[in-house]
């Protein structure tokens, strides 16, 4: 059972970083976003010589343009473990890993700040805010490690322009999660204490306009995670916190002007460092629809 508790916490905090580095730019009015992320896990080095865990995530999100300077968002990213693995030399009659789990969805507003296009006009940088809640999905009991929490979610987006092609993209979200009661025996106290998720996120973003038509996009982001206090079952030890750091590359094909613009992204990212976290890679890939009514 030990084991099993520790995969399953692997495998949340693996998935749970999937994907960051959403840059400030709202979507026009009238505009629908769709989103397809799949992403794949692995780790190069063993944990705790438990074994080495392998995942596939894949994520949804549905966004809509309200006006030029709000957008609605459903973020589903990461969405669900459609599968995942553990390689190890555990007896064939030990405890076996379940799958299929789901992480929870952001639901909220984005609101542009200062840009172009937003209540302060600014050309030099944009500044985006957005609020809104993480919701728990259906728990089940193979979600040991899960804290299964409603939270409230900051997020903020900054750009610097420095020029047309070369800016700096900042990412930073804080979730607070008020004390709540589980049913789950995983943790040593029913009342779950985990106040704060921090996330941020340092990308220099270069962009290539080829033509009218198709736009080039690349980067090297710089992702720290922090989760300050975290009670779970410890032996008796009380509160923990847990923090990472990752560097990554992606590269983007913006189709515009098109009937049916979209785009593809390529992105990889690799922990160098941190503390009660795993030190999964991530290799994503995701596609977005842009439908105007």
């Amino acid at each position: 059972m030990k084991m099993l508790s520790v995969f399953m916490l692997m495998i949340l905090l693996a998935a749970a970083g999937a994907v960051h580095g959403e840059d400030s730019a709202l979507l026009p009015e009238k505009t629908l976003r769709l989103s397809l992320a799949p992403s794949f896990g692995f780790q190069v080095q063993e944990w705790d010589d438990e074994g080495k865990v392998t995942l596939f995530n894949t994520g949804l999100a549905i966004e809509y343009g309200v006006t030029g300077w709000l957008t609605a968002q459903a973020l589903w990213i990461p969405g669900i473990n459609v599968w995942s693995g553990l390689k190890t030399d555990l007896p064939a009659n030990a405890d076996k890993p379940k799958f299929g789990l789901l992480m929870d969805p952001f639901l909220g507003f984005k609101a542009g700040i200062m840009g172009a296009e937003a209540l302060i006009v600014r050309n030099d940088m944009r500044l985006s805010l957005a609020a809104g809640v993480k919701a728990p999905m259906a728990a089940t009991e193979e979600r040991e490690g899960d804290r299964h929490l409603w939270g409230s979610s900051i997020r903020a987006y900054y750009d610097y322009i420095i020029t047309p092609v070369y800016y700096l993209n900042t990412y930073l979200e804080a979730v607070y999660y008020p004390d709540q009661w589980s049913d789950n025996p995983a943790y040593t106290s029913r009342t779950v204490y985990h106040p704060l998720d921090i996330t941020l996120e340092l990308e220099n973003r270069f962009r290539y306009p080829v033509d009218d038509t198709l736009t080039l996009q690349w980067g090297l982001p710089l992702t720290c995670g922090v989760a300050p206090w975290i009670n779970r079952n410890t032996g008796g030890k009380g509160m923990e916190s847990q923090y990472s750091f990752s560097a990554g590359a992606f590269f983007m094909v913006s189709f515009v002007k098109t009937a049916v613009p979209f785009d593809l992204s390529l992105r990889y990212s690799a922990p160098f460092a941190g503390r009660n976290e795993q030190p999964v890679h991530r290799l994503t890939l995701m596609g977005r629809v842009y439908i105007t009514h």
